[in-house]
């Protein structure tokens, strides 16, 4: 995804003419990827924290099933199951959503009646 601004601007500083009447887009940078990195190193350090302070054993049942579990990783499974159950409908619905916006999408092409006749 892009960022719009305008107007835009060459490297000197001169206004850059848009493009089909639509400003540039602004080029991204790549800073924010290494920001996401951290956020998401910094949350697998404080599941693994967790887990690891979350040690003591615990019994599980579950569809007739027993076993024993630690209550960090019990705890861990419980959450990504949850996750799973809201985001599973949700990206379904969007692909849905995208495929009938694909469907409906106005046709651009030009029939010979409206371009007259050939020259």
């Amino acid at each position: 995804m892009t960022r719009i601004v305008s107007p835009a601007r060459s490297a000197d500083g001169r206004p850059v003419p848009p493009i089909n009447g639509l400003p540039r887009p602004v080029p991204r940078t790549g800073t924010l990827a290494p920001w996401i990195a951290c956020a998401v190193a910094a949350f697998v350090l404080l599941m693994l924290i967790f887990v690891l302070q979350n040690g003591q054993s615990s019994e599980v049942r579950f569809l007739g099933l027993r076993g024993q579990l630690p209550m960090g990783v019990a705890m861990l499974l419980a959450a990504v199951a949850g996750v799973l159950l809201v985001s599973v409908p949700a990206v379904a619905r969007l692909v849905r959503a995208r495929m009938l916006a694909g469907r409906v999408a106005p046709q651009t092409t030009i029939s010979a009646e409206q371009t007259g006749p050939a020259a």
